[in-house]
């Protein structure tokens, strides 16, 4: 029987590996401002997270041009 994954609490090691990213990029996300809660990585906020960046990065385009 397979092992259940928590996806809304993982370590970093295990979300880095679930998501095939590496480590570094992982740390420099949390670096950004990617919460975590007790060290711990929750894929529903990371998800969130990474729409809102996304969405700043195109505003920050957006108006320079």
């Amino acid at each position: 029987m397979a092992k259940e994954v928590d996806i809304r609490s993982l370590s970093r090691t295990a979300a880095a590996k679930l998501l095939r990213l590496s480590p570094k990029r992982l740390r420099e996300h949390i670096r950004q401002g990617l919460p975590t809660r007790d060290g711990r990585i929750d894929l529903v906020l990371y998800g969130a997270w990474l729409n809102r960046e996304l969405e700043r990065r195109k505003d920050a385009v957006d108006a320079s041009a």
